[in-house]
């Protein structure tokens, strides 16, 4: 878990001397409750070039890293929590909602009075992503999206933050890796190009198949302006058990998605422990034919998606997967 507060945009030389006393009392802080022992780590690094300055002074433990966050050409400070053990995690949320900052909507508004495609846009879209984060398992689409922007950008310097972006932040990454893929083999800038292919190497294969576990709920009924009260397209079906005949049973896992239209994304997922109960087998066209027994929900985000009683599942074949 990786927590970021924009502390001061323009800081004056008192709150320079503020944010680096902040960095060594948030670390006194573990130090009281955990006893933990911290070492320091200057990590000054260049994001394109010499005048793209950011820098990193770390103070580190095994546990937990505190950051100070500083570029110097478009004045901002900002202090990140970096946690490693997930016992400490609760402590740092408490720490980190509690540290003065800069707002999601104060950062949106700053976007807002920024002249675009420039650098100093690119950055503010990277203080909004770090904001958004707070502890979240589930993205801000808004941040997606300004990502999407910065990725279509022709300024190649906005292509890279944006990438650096992905380093920082891995909860982003899965819904920008086709378009990070794109930059790699189809980008005319080199350094976008080079850029695109480390962020790729830092996908895990896991990452990258990764698939939203959901469970299943009882059924109930939806807002009538809900998006989400069709039946969804069901991309595979995984089970252990072997197919023999009609109205055999089986215990199957139910994979779909959600379309998200804020971002023109399918956000695939999987239902575990559905009973489907095979209707037909057509072997001439190589289509099974499924349906389940009780109807279930799942909710994700706060948005649900229904399995009516008997709703037909057909799939060919290859997307029935032995597991």
């Amino acid at each position: 878990m990786y927590l970021s507060k924009l502390l001061y945009l323009h800081p004056s030389q008192n709150e320079e001397v503020e944010a680096s006393e902040l960095q060594l009392q948030v670390c006194n802080w573990f130090v009281e409750e955990f006893g933990l022992e911290f070492n320091f780590f200057d990590d000054t690094h260049f994001i394109q070039d010499i005048e793209n300055m950011i820098s990193r002074v770390s103070i580190t433990s095994e546990g937990v890293d505190i950051d100070l966050i500083t570029n110097k050409d478009l004045d901002f400070f900002a202090l990140g929590i970096d946690v490693k053990n997930e016992g400490y995690q609760d402590f740092s949320q408490e720490i980190y909602e509690n540290i003065e900052g800069y707002t999601l909507g104060e950062i949106i508004e700053s976007i807002h009075e920024t002249e675009p495609d420039t650098y100093a846009m690119s950055v503010r879209k990277i203080w909004l992503i770090n904001a958004s984060l707070n502890g979240a398992k589930v993205p801000n689409y808004t941040v997606v999206r300004l990502l999407q922007e910065e990725l279509h950008s022709s300024n190649p310097t906005n292509k890279i933050n944006a990438m650096y972006a992905m380093f920082v932040n891995p909860l982003y990454r899965r819904y920008l890796l086709p378009m990070i893929q794109h930059l790699v083999q189809n980008d005319t800038d080199r350094e976008v190009q080079k850029h695109a292919q480390e962020v790729i190497l830092q996908f895990t294969k896991e990452e990258i198949s990764e698939i939203l576990v959901l469970p299943a709920q009882k059924l109930k009924l939806l807002s009538p302006s809900s998006p989400y009260k069709l039946p969804p397209e069901i991309l595979e079906i995984h089970t252990q058990d072997t197919i023999e005949k009609k109205e055999q049973i089986i215990m199957a896992q139910v994979v779909s998605y959600y379309q998200i239209s804020e971002i023109q994304y399918k956000e695939i997922y999987k239902v575990e422990n559905v009973q489907l109960i095979v209707k037909d087998i057509n072997k001439s066209k190589q289509l099974y034919t499924f349906e389940n027994l009780e109807p279930f929900m799942v909710i994700w985000d706060e948005k649900a998606q229904h399995y009516p009683k008997k709703m037909q599942m057909i799939i060919k074949y290859d997307k029935f997967i032995k597991i």
